[in-house]
């Protein structure tokens, strides 16, 4: 009598990947069809005449940048009252935007990168100095015992 995987117990289809269980759930989630109904008026395709890439499909570009509900308010929020926020938006002239050659890259106006913490040189070089004296301290009470133990000593 012959086994084959089902009288084994074993499932004979693979186990799904953490990605394919995630696009499952975004699935009964998301209303895909009725918000590419809803954005797909709206798309642009400006960048063909322009000579550029030809876009991706709108579901697939939604479901790339699906965001929550409190994303969509905040950039909605900051379009409709023109707010500024550091490492987010700003509002640039057009002045600036000629200068830039048009470039409409967000890099190029919102800069992402968080400042450095100032270093105070003068504190840092003050504490080497004082861990040096201790090192020293410890090197030459360690020689010591080793001098009594009949040793060799420490540079």
């Amino acid at each position: 009598m012959g086994m084959d995987q089902i009288t084994l117990g074993l499932d004979p289809l693979p186990k799904k990947t953490r990605k394919e269980v995630f696009l499952d759930e975004m699935n009964q989630v998301v209303p895909w069809a009725e918000l590419v109904a809803l954005v797909q008026p709206h798309a642009r395709g400006a960048h063909q005449a322009l000579g550029g890439r030809p876009p991706f499909p709108i579901e697939t570009m939604l479901r790339i940048h699906c965001l929550q509900p409190e994303h969509i308010n905040k950039i909605i929020g900051t379009y409709q009252f023109r707010k500024e926020e550091q490492r987010y938006s700003r509002r640039v002239s057009m002045e600036e935007i000629e200068k830039n050659d048009f470039n409409l890259n967000i890099s190029r106006y919102v800069s992402t990168a968080e400042d450095e913490e100032e270093i105070d040189l003068a504190k840092v070089h003050e504490e080497l100095v004082a861990l040096d004296r201790k090192i020293k301290t410890a090197t030459q009470q360690h020689n010591e015992f080793l001098k009594e133990l009949g040793l060799p000593l420490l540079p």
